[in-house]
C-alpha cells in the first residue's frame, strides 16, 4: 500500500481548512492552519511533502469571517 503524502494547508478561514480536510482526507495526511505563525514554526521542525497557502490574511479569523460575509451579502445584491 502507498504511503499518503503530508500535506499541510494554511488558511484564515476555518470552514476553507475543514471543507478542504473533508474533499482530501483519503488521499492525503493533512495538517491545517489558522495563521502563517503556526505553519513557520512547524517548519522549522519538519517538511511536507506539498504547502498549499491562502495568499490573503486578515488580522484576525473573526475579520476573515465578517468580511466573507459582507462580501457574499454584497454579491447577492
Amino acid at each position: 500500500m502507498n504511503k499518503l503524502l503530508n500535506v499541510w494547508f494554511v488558511d484564515d478561514l476555518q470552514i476553507n481548512l475543514d471543507s478542504f480536510e473533508e474533499a482530501h482526507k483519503k488521499n492525503w495526511n493533512i495538517k491545517k492552519y489558522l495563521n502563517p505563525k503556526q505553519l513557520l514554526d512547524d517548519l522549522k521542525n519538519e517538511k511536507p511533502d506539498a504547502l498549499f497557502v491562502d495568499l490573503f490574511f486578515y488580522d484576525t479569523p473573526e475579520q476573515a469571517e465578517e468580511i466573507e460575509k459582507k462580501s457574499k451579502r454584497k454579491q447577492l445584491n
